[in-house]
């Protein structure tokens, strides 16, 4: 008889983490599992209670919670307490850590970092994203991690011929550097996903340089009256969100892509799904060197990046793309992301191993 699992997403069908869930749960473990995923939808905010009553219904030997946030882990809670459920928590972020990065109130991050490890200390087993949050983990004397990364379908993020799109938009004789991402504005650092790639082409504006910003969110209208500010309208597209199985038609525009994690504690221990779309689509990819990204990506590729705020990072990625503007041929490099992805990041190898977990346990 197949053993029933509920995975619990923190976030809607169409977000990272819905896609993930969709990902892991594949054919793999459906052969094998009853497998129900249920969302947490942000227009229609479900309590913990109905998730409750949904799960008991269910009835399964493994509850799944995927992202760590307030109903994942006071549901998971609840079963653990008082049914001594089998939890599992897959996370990608230290979420006290990252709260505090974006300015929140101190007391409530203080009892979000609580919550968190109370989470993670009653959860049978803990799936990160990052080979250095499994890392940080275990210093902290947490025996139960391991470590699965952001996945990627090959099928659909994967190079596409835009040539008809770039000229359309008049990229057909410029070299063009972007981001894809939340736009969400730091209220402690004043700053959001996006600013680099302003600075950037601020820094070479009389470059045959284009940049493109790829995400919506708060910090949209900050990155939109700063390229007002420098005077860079023409240079830098704001192509607003797109789904994910359209987003290879836009991704693909991008010569370099930039992947830019923080060098502290909330950018060391991430993968970033990002970076994994970049290279399936073999895209060059310039990341700072932190985190997975120092790990997959070659010397050439990474930027140093210091700290929390590294105000020297725009002009550490400028010498970069001006020698690559020089040498045009380097972005060939690119392409070989594809086997990378294909080999360490697709859906059907990380698929295997959650399968795997799952009989071991």
């Amino acid at each position: 008889m197949k053993k029933r699992i509920y995975v619990l997403v923190n976030g809607a069908y169409d977000s990272p983490t819905g896609r993930r869930a969709r990902g892991l749960f594949s054919d793999n473990l459906l052969h094998c599992y009853y497998v129900k995923i249920a969302y947490r939808e942000i227009k229609h905010l479900k309590t913990p209670v109905k998730f409750i009553f949904d799960i008991s219904a269910f009835k399964p030997q493994i509850l799944y919670l995927m992202k760590m946030g307030y109903t994942t882990g006071v549901t998971g809670l609840y079963f653990r307490l008082f049914f001594n459920a089998k939890v599992i928590l897959d996370t990608g972020d230290i979420v006290y850590e990252l709260m505090k990065s974006l300015g929140h109130n101190c007391i409530i991050v203080s009892l979000s970092a609580l919550f968190e490890r109370l989470v993670m200390r009653l959860s049978c087993l803990l799936v990160v994203r990052g080979t250095y949050y499994k890392k940080f983990l275990e210093r902290k004397r947490f025996t139960n991690v391991v470590l699965i990364q952001d996945g990627v379908d090959t099928k659909i993020m994967c190079p596409t011929n835009v040539e008809k799109r770039r000229k359309e938009l008049f990229l057909d004789k410029v070299l063009t550097v972007g981001i894809c991402g939340s736009l969400v504005l730091s209220k402690r650092l004043n700053v959001c996903y996006g600013w680099e790639i302003v600075e950037l082409i601020y820094i070479l504006k009389d470059k045959p340089i284009v940049g493109i910003i790829i995400g919506d969110g708060t910090g949209l209208p900050y990155l939109k009256q700063k390229v007002k500010e420098y005077g860079i309208e023409k240079k830098i597209l704001f192509l607003g969100t797109f789904k994910y199985e359209e987003l290879p038609k836009w991704l693909n525009l991008i010569d370099i892509c930039v992947s830019t994690q923080t060098n502290d504690i909330v950018g060391q221990v991430r993968t970033t799904a990002k970076l994994v779309d970049y290279l399936a689509c073999g895209r060059y990819i310039l990341a700072t060197d932190v985190g997975e990204a120092r790990l997959v990506l070659p010397k050439e590729m990474r930027v140093e990046y210091i700290d929390t705020e590294d105000k020297s990072y725009p002009e550490k990625l400028a010498k970069k793309v001006i020698g690559i503007l020089e040498n045009p041929v380097l972005l060939e490099k690119g392409k070989n992301g594809i086997d990378i992805a294909k080999k360490k990041f697709e859906y059907k190898i990380l698929s295997k191993k959650l399968l795997f977990l799952f009989e071991t346990l």
